[in-house]
């Protein structure tokens, strides 16, 4: 692979992660200013994301890219089998990356102003804010794994071992997301997941399910319990605070951790099952 083609894969797929969540937060923005009694940011949104997805799927023009367009996005059919343990396997994943992330909160301060906005969001209908902490969620879970795990990852892994181009594709996901340093980690192992999940199943869409709700998940517990996150933040097991819920929430975190491994490696083996019997 020659620098030129590394590059244009990573600026193609940051692009479109630009593309698609960027519009979104011009939506909302306007919408809480004008009329924040209507939800009407969703709809336009929407439209936006299927129109996207349809582009990046090999719809439209040029039609002399639309093949390689349904290559890049991965959004394939999976065997019955595949989903139900790339379901386990993402349900242990989320669990895991939830705990990872309150344990890091819990073992260093982190810096309050990362999740402002949402003790901003008590002044607006919380109809509003609910709808649109959901669509927020599904729209970057589809964007992000479109993106990464999918134009960026894809066309990687035809000149990379996997486990190189997922670990790229990670790095490229923390940098752009700019978390503070103590959970820059977290952001890393939460990409280099995902990347696993899509090449596993061969497919971003056990990725985009699972990748949406956790950020759903998460994103309506700052939004509702603002203030004691906002505490979380700013205390440290290192001064004696929260010491039993940290160990607590570490062991669950280590099990379902050790659990994910266990499902991941299913999935491996069922992939190379399958590359052997076609």
């Amino acid at each position: 692979m020659t620098p030129f083609s590394f590059i244009r894969i990573i600026i193609v797929g940051l692009i479109i992660v630009f593309a698609g969540v960027m519009p979104w937060s011009y939506l909302i923005d306007i919408n809480l200013k004008f009329h924040p009694d209507i939800p009407w940011a969703v709809f336009a949104g929407t439209t936006y994301l299927l129109l996207f997805i349809l582009y990046l799927y090999g719809k439209g023009w040029p039609r002399s890219t639309s093949e390689k367009r349904r290559q890049y996005i991965r959004i394939n059919k999976i065997k019955r089998n595949v989903w139900l343990w790339a379901m386990l396997g993402g349900a242990f994943y989320i669990i895991f990356l939830t705990g990872l992330n309150i344990s890091g909160w819990l073992l260093f301060k982190i810096p309050t102003e990362n999740i402002a906005e949402f003790g901003s969001y008590s002044q607006y209908p919380s109809l509003i804010i609910f709808i649109s902490l959901i669509f927020g969620a599904i729209n970057t879970g589809v964007i992000e794994e479109m993106g990464f795990r999918g134009y960026m990852q894809v066309p990687l892994e035809k000149h990379f071992r996997p486990f190189i181009s997922i670990i790229i594709v990670a790095l490229f996901f923390s940098i752009l997301h700019l978390p503070p340093l103590p959970v820059l980690p977290i952001f890393v192992l939460a990409s280099t997941g995902w990347g696993f999940l899509a090449y596993y199943t061969n497919s971003i869409l056990p990725g985009i399910v699972f990748h949406s709700l956790l950020d759903g998940l998460l994103w309506i517990f700052f939004w509702k319990n603002y203030s004691a996150v906002e505490k979380i933040f700013q205390s440290s097991i290192l001064q004696g605070d929260f010491v039993t819920e940290f160990i607590v929430t570490l062991a669950t975190t280590v099990s379902f951790g050790i659990l994910t491994v266990l499902t991941f490696l299913k999935l491996s083996k069922i992939k190379k099952e399958n590359e052997i019997s076609t």
